[in-house]
C-alpha cells in the first residue's frame, strides 16, 4: 500500500528566499541579482524534476523582471551621480586672493606698553612678510589678529609646530608685539589697542628704537 507523500514547500538555498513559495505567498526577491538567483534556482530544480512547469514560468519572469530591476538600478545609479555633480557645480566658488604685504612696527617710545598709542609716536619696522591664507572675505581685522597671535606665541612649541616667521622674528632678538605697536597690511596701518586694533594714518617711522626692537632696514638693522 502506498502512503502518500505530503508536498513540502522548497525550501530555498538562503535567507533570501526563506519566505517566499511557489505558490505565491511570501515576498520575493527585490534586487536583479536576487531575481537572477531565484530564476536559475527554479530552473536547476526543474533540471532535476523536482518542480512544475509553473515554477519553469515563474523563472522566466524572473528573469525578464530581473533585467527590468537591472536597468531600473542602472538608472538611479546615474541619476544619483548627475545630482551629486550637479551639487559640486553649485557650490559657491571663493576667488583666489594675492598675499597681502604685512609689516610689522614696534614703538619707540618705551611707556608705549603701558599706555597705548598716542599719535605723536614713532614707529621702527622690525619684520616683513607675505601673507598667503587670505581670501576675499578676510578682513584686515582677521589678519592682525593672526599677527598678533604668530609674534606671541607662534614660536613656542608648546603651542603646535612652530612657525618659521615667528622662530625667525624672535632670532632678530624681537620681543613679543604688544599694545603700542602697530602693523601695515598692504600699506594700510592699525596700531595694536588694549582690545582688538585700531586703523591709524601712516606713522612716522624711526630707524632704531628700544631694546628687543631689530630695525629691519637702516644702519641699526644688526645692531642688536
Amino acid at each position: 500500500m502506498f502512503k502518500t507523500r505530503r508536498a513540502q514547500r522548497p525550501q530555498w538555498p538562503s535567507e533570501l528566499y526563506r519566505n517566499y513559495y511557489s505558490d505565491g505567498t511570501g515576498l520575493p526577491p527585490d534586487t536583479a541579482d536576487g531575481l537572477k538567483q531565484m530564476a536559475l534556482y527554479l530552473l536547476d530544480r526543474a533540471g532535476r524534476g523536482e518542480t512544475t512547469e509553473n515554477d519553469i514560468n515563474a523563472a522566466g519572469v524572473h528573469m525578464q523582471i530581473a533585467l527590468l530591476t537591472h536597468l531600473q538600478e542602472q538608472d538611479a545609479r546615474y541619476r544619483s551621480e548627475l545630482e551629486q555633480r550637479a551639487a559640486e557645480l553649485r557650490e559657491p566658488f571663493t576667488p583666489s586672493r594675492p598675499p597681502v604685504r604685512v609689516r610689522v612696527f614696534h614703538n619707540t617710545r618705551h611707556t608705549a606698553m603701558a599706555f597705548g598709542y598716542v599719535d605723536t609716536d614713532s614707529f621702527v619696522e622690525v619684520y616683513a612678510y607675505a601673507e598667503p591664507a587670505v581670501t576675499p572675505g578676510t578682513s584686515d581685522e582677521q589678519i592682525a589678529e593672526r599677527v598678533f597671535e604668530l609674534f606671541n606665541i607662534g614660536d613656542d612649541p608648546t603651542y603646535g609646530e612652530p612657525d618659521h616667521r615667528a622662530v625667525e622674528y624672535r632670532d632678530r632678538r624681537n620681543r613679543s608685539l604688544s599694545k603700542g605697536d602697530a602693523i601695515a597690511i598692504d600699506g594700510r596701518f592699525s596700531v595694536c589697542a588694549s582690545s582688538g586694533w585700531t586703523p591709524i594714518p601712516k606713522p612716522q617711522l624711526a630707524t632704531s628704537g628700544q631694546p628687543g626692537s631689530t630695525p629691519l632696514y637702516g644702519p641699526y638693522a644688526q645692531a642688536q
